[in-house]
């Protein structure tokens, strides 16, 4: 029988992230957000500075923030940014692998490509085309709203 290593990834780096986000929009005028700032903003009631660290750390490997060392210090002691990975990977920054994206530039191009010679189709190019981004946006606010809230009904932040 093997035994189990516990898994904190949903219990830290999720909210570690969210919190990161949120605490950079509110801020605009820091550079930075030291452990345990980020720890009185995620969860008061842990005070497992190591284990935060050790999320701050995990986050920064995957690259999707940028973090302060100091010395040896085997976690980042602050965050500095969080990098255009990062915020790809929360939906907040643009990316070509986004089907939906793509399928969008590619209508607009053709609209502009037709406005000349046919410049119905390149009308009906650009609706399909909003029409399409509207969409995309609404279904995927609606899906990133609705984890938003069953995480935080689960794991409220402090105001």
């Amino acid at each position: 029988m093997s035994a189990q290593v516990p898994d904190t990834w949903s219990t830290r780096e999720p909210p570690t992230f969210v919190a990161l986000h949120e605490w950079f929009d509110r801020n605009p005028e820091r550079r930075d957000i030291r452990v345990y700032e980020l720890m009185a903003v995620v969860d008061p009631s842990d005070s497992d500075e190591h284990g935060w660290g050790r999320a701050l750390d995990r986050l920064e490997r995957a690259g999707y923030v940028e973090g302060l060392r100091i010395d040896q210090s085997p976690y980042p002691v602050a965050v500095t940014r969080i990098n255009a990975s990062g915020l790809r990977a929360a939906g907040a920054w643009p990316t070509e692998s986004n089907p939906v994206q793509v399928l969008i530039q590619v209508l607009n191009m053709e609209a502009a490509a037709a406005d000349a010679s046919e410049p119905e189709k390149a009308s009906r190019l650009r609706r399909a085309a909003a029409t399409l981004g509207s969409v995309a946006e609404e279904m995927t606010t609606d899906v990133i709203a609705t984890f938003l809230t069953r995480w935080r009904h689960r794991h409220p932040l402090p105001s």
